[in-house]
C-alpha cells in the first residue's frame, strides 16, 4: 500500500488560486485598463490642439478681413493670438511626450506580467500572434511604426506653422521674407524634435524611466 501510495506523482499545485497569482491578475487587468487611459489621452490633446488652432485660424482669418495686416491694431492682436496659439501647442506637445512616457512604463509593465503568466502556467496557450512579452518593449525612443510617434508629430508640425506665419507678420516687408519665414519653420521642428528625442533616448531608460519622483 505504501510503495503504491510513494509511486504517484506530487499533486499540482493549483496555479490560480495562489493569492499572489490573483494579485497579479489585479494588477495586470488595471495596467491594461491605465495603458488605454493614456493612449485615449495622447488622441485627446491632438484633437484639443486642432480644436484650438482651428478656432485661432478662424479668428485671425477674421481679423484679416476686417482690417487686414496693415492695420497695426489688427497686426497686434494678430500677432497675439499667434504667439499665444503657439504657447498653447508647445504646452501640449510637452504633455504628449509625458503622457507617451508614462504609457511606456505601464505597458512594459503589462508585458513582464504576460511574460510572467505565459512562463509559469500557459495551458498549452501558443503566442502565435507573437504579442509582446518581457519589459523592454515598446522602446521610450521614437518608433516610425508607433502611431503616437506620428501623432506627436502632427502638433510639432502645426507648431512650427504657427510660429512661422507669426514670424512673417514680423518681417513681411522685408526682401526674401518667404524664404526667411521657410527656414524659420524648418527649423522650429528640428528645435522641437531634438529635445524631445533626447528626452525620450537619453533621460528615460529600461531601468529607472525617471518618471520616479520619490528621492
Amino acid at each position: 500500500m505504501s510503495d503504491e501510495t510513494s509511486s504517484k506523482p506530487p499533486a499540482e499545485v493549483d496555479f490560480s488560486k495562489d493569492p499572489s497569482v490573483t494579485f497579479l491578475s489585479k494588477e495586470y487587468e488595471f495596467a491594461c485598463s491605465q495603458m488605454r487611459y493614456y493612449d485615449t489621452q495622447i488622441f485627446d490633446y491632438v484633437k484639443y490642439l486642432f480644436t484650438a488652432y482651428g478656432s485661432l485660424i478662424s479668428v485671425v482669418a477674421l481679423l484679416e478681413k476686417l482690417g487686414g495686416t496693415s492695420n497695426a491694431n489688427f497686426l497686434i492682436i494678430s500677432q497675439l493670438l499667434l504667439f499665444v496659439g503657439f504657447c498653447i501647442g508647445v504646452l501640449l506637445v510637452i504633455m504628449i511626450m509625458k503622457t507617451r512616457m508614462f504609457f511606456v512604463v505601464v505597458a512594459r509593465y503589462v508585458n513582464t506580467l504576460r511574460e510572467f503568466f505565459l512562463a509559469k502556467q500557459n495551458y498549452g496557450f501558443v503566442n502565435k500572434s507573437k504579442m509582446w512579452v518581457g519589459p523592454d518593449i515598446p522602446n521610450f525612443g521614437f518608433s516610425i511604426n508607433s502611431a503616437h510617434t506620428w501623432l506627436l508629430l502632427i502638433p510639432v508640425v502645426l507648431n512650427s506653422v504657427v510660429f512661422s506665419v507669426l514670424i512673417f507678420l514680423f518681417i513681411k516687408s522685408m526682401d526674401n521674407a518667404l524664404f526667411f519665414t521657410v527656414i524659420v519653420f524648418i527649423g522650429m521642428n528640428f528645435v522641437q524634435i531634438v529635445p524631445m528625442r533626447w528626452y525620450a533616448t537619453s533621460k528615460m531608460n529600461p531601468i529607472d524611466p525617471g518618471l520616479n519622483h520619490s528621492p
